[in-house]
């Protein structure tokens, strides 16, 4: 597996990864064609095997999304993905919202050091809430 800066080649598997992941509040092909019109340094994928399986975005301090394939999932795709951002970042604070359902996700972010900070019960949308976390380091 590799990681490496996303391109605007990468667009079909950056949508295929959105769907699969987010199937209720996926980010849109323009919110990311707008990170790479401005450089794409944010925006990382994970590749294994020529395709893409993941994808993590991030602006200033904030992980913004982290997608990994299903067929990917167990693989060590996330923790790639979240140690590269942490380091390509190069901040000593780091904050993420994550769906307190979203078990696998949650168990990523407290092995790297993430922990809870607030919930916010309609953080994406109408009593869908979300657990704020923080990571100093």
């Amino acid at each position: 597996m590799t990681v490496r800066a996303f391109t605007y080649a990468d667009r079909r598997h950056l949508m295929r990864i959105e769907r699969a992941c987010f199937p209720k509040d996926a980010w849109k092909w323009e919110d990311y064609k707008a990170l790479l019109d401005d450089g794409g340094e944010s925006l990382v994928a994970a590749a294994a095997s020529g395709s893409v399986v993941g994808c993590i975005w991030w602006k200033g301090c904030e992980i913004v999304s982290v997608g990994v394939l299903p067929s990917a999932r167990g693989q060590g795709v996330g923790d790639r993905l979240l140690l590269e951002a942490l380091l390509r970042m190069g901040v000593l604070r780091a904050e993420l919202d994550v769906r307190p359902g979203a078990v696998s996700a949650l168990r990523l972010y407290l092995r790297h050091g993430f922990v809870p900070a607030s919930y916010d019960p309609d953080y994406y949308g109408r009593g869908e809430g979300a657990l704020h976390m923080i990571r100093y380091r």
